[in-house]
């Protein structure tokens, strides 16, 4: 196993060797050790900018054992969390056909639109998942790159009335993921304090459609201010980051700083964009665990 040297972001890049690979797949107790003592370098590198670290070498596997080979290493960084209400633990990333927000359960995941600079879970009530994970199966021949801004460099752009007021509890729409019993929104703040800095939750869209509910307030105009002074920042060239991952490749990502999207993409309709997901918690906070 070896430790690559750094992308063109600063990104730490891990390199796994092909019986680590193999041993992923299978959980194989030795290499997955030894995978271990390599991604507790990587643990650092997550905490500081630019939030993300990539893993090479997964591309040896056929299909079928990539989704089992990102569980094991996704176990590395955390405990595993599931991602809606059926329990899905590793989910597709691929075009259904949809926009973002369609509907009552359509998400981010599902379109193949670009923009929306995002974090994962944002649908989900506190606590939101502190990490998550792609591996690219099969990218697109046309747009699908990453664009991913850092919280350590966003919040500055914001004047203290602007973030004071992203600190006030907002109405996320649930997607449709919530029980039975429960509203249709989450309410909560999209700065907040974790772990000892500002983490940020956030989906334009989803804050639209939560306001929209009959038991939530409409949007003051001081709080879509505050949104159009976020979006303003997150749309700034000087700070947006870009990386396109290729088949075989993963990479984690802090998700409580680094906010994402990806670029409109077109497919090849004989082999349609692929990326398989994880939400990852990395400490006890999580609640949705899966087993």
């Amino acid at each position: 196993m070896r430790e690559a040297d750094r992308d063109h972001n600063g990104s730490l890049i891990i390199t796994l060797p092909p019986d680590t690979v193999r041993a992923l797949a299978a959980k194989g107790e030795r290499q997955i050790s030894e995978a271990a003592d390599l991604c507790r370098t990587a643990e650092a590198a997550l905490e500081s900018f630019p939030g993300y670290v990539r893993v090479r070498g997964l591309g040896i596997l056929p299909p079928d054992q990539l989704g089992d080979a990102l569980t094991a290493l996704s176990a590395l960084f955390g405990r595993l969390i599931e991602q809606d209400r059926e329990g899905t633990v590793v989910r597709r990333v691929e075009d259904r056909g949809t926009k973002i927000g369609e509907g009552t359960r359509a998400r981010y995941a599902d379109s193949r639109f670009g923009g929306s600079l995002h974090t994962d879970g944002a649908e989900l009530p506190q606590p939101v998942p502190g990490r998550f994970a792609l591996l690219c199966v099969r990218q697109a021949p046309v747009g699908g790159e990453l664009n991913l801004v850092h919280l350590a460099q966003l919040e500055p752009r914001l004047t203290a009335a602007e973030r004071a007021r992203l600190r006030r509890p907002f109405h996320f729409d649930r997607r449709g993921d919530q029980d039975p019993t429960e509203a249709p929104t989450t309410e909560k703040a999209i700065l907040f304090d974790a772990g000892g800095t500002t983490g940020v939750t956030y989906l334009r869209e989803y804050v639209e459609l939560g306001h929209e509910h009959q038991h939530a307030p409409p949007l003051a105009s001081a709080d879509r201010a505050a949104l159009d002074a976020l979006d303003a920042a997150l749309g700034a060239d000087d700070l947006r980051l870009t990386i396109r991952l290729e088949a075989g490749e993963a990479a984690i990502f802090d998700n409580l700083r680094l906010l994402h999207g990806r670029t409109t993409f077109e497919d090849d309709q004989h082999r349609r964009r692929l990326l398989l997901r994880t939400w990852i918690q990395p400490d006890d906070r999580g609640e949705r665990s899966s087993a």
